[in-house]
């Protein structure tokens, strides 16, 4: 396990710079674009759910995590508990890029249902993550109390249905996702049905979202 002083300077460093980002975005996008998109929303979502799970981990290393000694039981509750923010600034990063994908992209119906389709399954999947993580068990409390009665059944059902099921699940359904995405991309640049695009306009078209499209020779 990585050193107390380590989490914390790699959580606020990250943290640190992804404000920095999103603040230029934001002064772009207000001053110069003048148009605020579900996109920048859903980026300062995950901001906030990125800068919620580091303070939950700085306050776990105020209480032994990661130190030379036995961290103490809210050390182990605060480090559990966030995983929840982390959860849930990934899906809302996700679907962030996938707005500024639809507002770049969706050009037409089937682009549009397809890209809408990846936000619902975004929000599908982060309540069903959610859900297998944190609601396998009553009370809650013993994921990280192993005093509680409840403490040992649960530790041994998050096992059998988390780690021994559900991540096997998870790494079967990305793998093959991953490779059809690929695959599905060069098909249809193939058919021309993708932007044949010079990367300076499109890098910024996703910067600053202007309204004209990313059109290239």
């Amino acid at each position: 396990m990585a050193s107390g002083t380590t989490l914390n300077v790699v959580n606020w460093v990250g943290a640190g710079l992804s404000t920095v980002v999103l603040a230029l975005r934001a002064w772009t996008r207000v001053f110069i674009v003048r148009s605020i998109g579900l996109d920048d929303l859903f980026m300062l979502l995950s901001l906030l759910a990125s800068l919620a799970a580091a303070g939950l981990i700085t306050a776990s290393v105020h209480y032994g995590l990661g130190s030379q000694t036995t961290g103490t039981l809210l050390a182990s509750k605060y480090s559990f508990l966030s995983g929840i923010p982390v959860l849930t600034a990934q899906a809302c990063g996700r679907v962030s890029f996938a707005f500024t994908l639809l507002s770049v992209m969706g050009t037409t119906p089937a682009k549009q249902w397809f890209l809408y389709t990846v936000i619902a399954f975004q929000f599908i999947w982060l309540v069903l993550v959610l859900a297998l993580s944190y609601g396998l068990c009553g009370p809650l409390a013993a994921f990280w109390d192993s005093s509680l009665v409840e403490a040992q059944e649960c530790l041994t059902r998050y096992h059998v249905v988390v780690v021994d099921r559900w991540n096997y699940f998870q790494t079967g359904l990305t793998e093959p996702t991953e490779s059809t995405r690929s695959l599905a991309l060069i098909y249809y640049s193939q058919l021309g049905m993708l932007p044949r695009t010079s990367p300076l306009p499109c890098f910024r078209r996703l910067i600053y979202m202007a309204p004209s499209p990313c059109v290239c020779n």
